[in-house]
């Protein structure tokens, strides 16, 4: 599961929140299969559920969401409140589960918070992945292999 929010939105106003969010949420949709579901996690907070990915290919469809929407939002006008630079830019925090491991729902919806949380503390990246775990781990964003198999056909 990758999580996604608009980083540091305080010094903005709210058209160019709904905005810059408009966008996110496109560049998420953007980078999607078929088989992966979208929605919203929480207020200004969006998830792509990517059942039976890797951690390591999730990283790269993560930096590739905030090279699109890094690209795209600098087209949009934004509206700043007080002396603030508007630069829009967007955190992602990844969270995974074990191979062979079933974590509720709501297990996994915090893990994917509390890495977005971090994600959003860091300096540079704004990209973490829950618990570190390694890219070369064998482990999956979600344990779905089932429903990739019946969309494609156990590939």
């Amino acid at each position: 599961m990758i999580e996604a929010v608009i980083l540091d939105k305080t010094h903005l106003d709210e058209a160019s929140v709904l905005a810059l969010e408009t966008l996110l949420v496109d560049c998420l949709r953007q980078c999607r299969e078929e088989c992966d579901t979208l929605g919203c996690t929480d207020l200004g907070r969006f998830a792509l559920l990517l059942p039976g990915v890797s951690v390591l290919r999730a990283r790269l469809m993560a930096e590739q969401i905030q090279k699109i929407f890094a690209v795209r939002a600098a087209e949009i006008p934004i509206a700043s409140k007080g002396r603030h630079a508007a630069k829009a830019n967007c955190a992602l925090g990844i969270a995974c589960a074990d191979q062979g491991g079933r974590p509720t729902p709501e297990a996994l919806l915090g893990k994917a918070a509390q890495a977005t949380d971090e994600a959003l503390a860091q300096k540079h990246g704004h990209i973490c992945i829950a618990g570190g775990a390694a890219l070369d781990a064998r482990t999956t964003l979600v344990h779905s292999s089932e429903k990739r198999f019946l969309f494609f056909g156990g590939n």
